[in-house]
């Protein structure tokens, strides 16, 4: 191989990672476009607005704010209770194959391992989600109370 055949195809692999950064930008703007009209609500307004008498500990409802954020690339000011992982949430069409929904499973299927749950379960919302992880999360420490007393 000579030192043009390397260069030309270091050109078409950086070329190559180029588009394909570029495709991936452009998905999360279009995503991100849906929900311009949205106000933006910070952690604690969120917090405040939809949980303050929910019983539901600061940092579970933080934790999956976090989480959501993280895997659909939405910014956590913009996701809401009513969001749907499969309206709101979901990947653009035409991107199914960038759809990281996936990763939200297997955040609750490790939160339900740790409970000592196996049962399967349907979340359709944001909200969904805060109120099972906060169950789980409850069931975690009554196991280790139960665990810790023996």
């Amino acid at each position: 191989m000579t030192s043009f055949h390397v260069l030309i195809f270091s050109i078409v692999l950086l070329g190559s990672l180029v588009g394909i950064w570029l495709t991936d930008r452009h998905r999360i703007r279009k995503t991100i476009f849906r929900l311009k009209n949205r106000q933006d609500m910070n952690e604690e307004e969120f917090i405040r607005t939809y949980y303050e008498d929910a019983g539901i500990p600061k940092e579970i409802i933080s934790d999956v704010l976090k989480e959501v954020a993280g895997v659909t690339e939405i910014p956590l000011t913009k996701i809401r209770p009513t969001d749907r992982f499969d309206i709101e949430l979901a990947p653009n069409r035409g991107w199914v194959f960038g759809d990281k929904i996936a990763e939200i499973s297997w955040f609750v299927q490790s939160k339900m391992k740790q409970a000592g749950i196996s049962e399967p379960v349907k979340l359709h919302t944001v909200d969904d989600l805060i109120r099972y992880i906060a169950k789980l999360e409850t069931q975690k420490a009554i196991t280790n109370d139960l665990t810790a007393e023996k």
